[in-house]
């Protein structure tokens, strides 16, 4: 007998591959992750409904200071540029702030429940659905900035 096959008797070099048990939740967990899912979906479309107002009133105001190329704001030069083409501060900050995060919340969002809905009693498909969920809900920058003082986005809690 050769060596090789030798090997392939004792199972050296072999992995033992993935079965369908091995890779599922079942039972009482299955309905507590599916639970938790539902729950952090509701928290993370509702965190992004009620940022919206902030962060339009972000991108409606003028900026004037030094950091205002980075932030993506307006700056008098930039109202305008928008108003040769006819456009009003309120359609940029429509347009940046509740149409585009919008849009791309809402992508990630769709994914997200379209994997949950399938393969929810598979691991690995609820975890990139968990991901999906949590990123593409996730604050932008401009939400954490414009929240009252001090932002929520900072562990602290906001101040009325």
């Amino acid at each position: 007998m050769s060596e090789g096959a030798n090997d392939k008797e004792r199972g050296v070099g072999m992995t033992r591959p993935l079965t369908e048990s091995s890779t599922e939740i079942r039972g009482r967990s299955l309905r507590l992750v599916r639970a938790a899912w539902v729950v952090l979906a509701a928290v993370v479309l509702g965190l992004d409904v009620v940022g919206i107002p902030y962060s339009f009133a972000f991108y409606q105001e003028t900026c004037t200071g030094a950091g205002c190329e980075d932030s993506g704001r307006l700056t008098p030069e930039g109202i305008r540029a928008l108003q040769e083409f006819g456009l009003s501060p309120e359609f940029y900050a429509a347009y940046v702030s509740v149409g585009l995060s919008t849009l791309v919340m809402l992508v990630f969002f769709a994914l997200a429940t379209v994997i949950f809905w399938r393969r929810s009693e598979n691991r690995m498909a609820l975890f990139g659905s968990f991901v999906l969920l949590v990123f593409g809900g996730r604050p932008s920058p401009e939400r954490c900035t414009t929240w009252p003082k001090p932002a929520p986005c900072s562990g602290s809690r906001p101040s009325y």
